[in-house]
């Protein structure tokens, strides 16, 4: 009769954990991505108004989405870029196409924290990069005059 050899504890633990990591990896699901708009849903018009008032066309609002991207990607924020878009915007409905023609975008920029950031939209962005009196001064006195507020 042959005798087998004991396997030492050690041994016996890197093949334990090794099967079990084998395993995992075979029977784990896949990562479920929701399937999320493009256009984030925006909030009704005050007052319930009629109508559309855009004061551009659409590729002019897709220019405005781009700037405030390029202002708040990158290392810093350009609060004037953003003011400054802002300003542009005459009506309420006006703001509404910026939000859609901005979306959602990933940065280039990643936090340390947060090695896979998941894509913003406008208001999301806008809180993440600015402080509420910076909002306040940058973005909600420029659009007092269409009544929309972030």
């Amino acid at each position: 009769m042959t005798k087998i050899p004991k396997i030492s504890t050690p041994i016996k633990f890197a093949i334990g954990g090794s099967l079990l990591v084998l395993v995992y990896f075979l029977t784990r699901n896949k990562e479920i991505i929701p399937i999320v708009p493009p256009i984030p849903p925006v909030p009704p018009k005050p007052n319930n108004k009629q109508g559309t008032q855009y004061s551009y066309g659409a590729q002019q609002y897709l220019n405005f989405a781009e700037s405030l991207f390029t202002a708040m990607d990158g290392v810093g924020t350009d609060e004037t870029s953003i003011k400054r878009v802002m300003e542009q915007m005459k009506t309420y409905d006006d703001v509404l196409a910026l939000i859609q023609a901005y979306g959602k975008r990933k940065w280039s920029k990643w936090e340390l924290w947060d090695i896979n950031p998941k894509p913003l939209t406008l208001a999301e962005a806008l809180t993440s990069e600015l402080s509420s009196s910076e909002i306040n001064t940058f973005v909600n006195v420029p659009l007092r005059k269409t009544q929309y507020q972030f």
